[in-house]
């Protein structure tokens, strides 16, 4: 199981989450988003503690689809597009397939 830890630069380990630290470990990995450079630093919107596992790429990631409005089209064809985006939301579907490939190797 891969999650993401949140968008909201919400410290987990702050007496707030004092039952959900409680809980234990889940055994999911929990992502949190982290710049496009080698050592992924945490980006200052991504929630963050001692129950996050890592950071992962989490700005400037492009993928297939639209958002919106905001989208670019290769050679001016609709059903060539992509979109730029950030967040926990791009960080988490990248650990989730590199652990699936790991778990595939086993």
């Amino acid at each position: 199981m891969v999650a993401a830890a949140g968008n909201g630069s919400v410290n987990l380990d702050s007496s707030t989450f004092a039952s959900y630290m409680a809980r234990g470990d889940s055994g999911a990995i929990i992502v949190g988003a982290g710049t496009s450079t080698v050592n992924h630093d945490k980006l200052s919107f991504s929630t963050y503690g001692s129950r996050v596992d890592l950071q992962a790429w989490g700005e400037n990631v492009q993928t297939i689809g639209k958002l919106g409005n905001f989208y670019t089209l290769i050679g001016n064809d609709f059903n060539q597009s992509y979109v730029t985006f950030n967040g926990t939301s791009s960080a988490t579907p990248i650990v989730a397939s590199c652990a699936a490939i790991l778990q595939s190797i086993i």
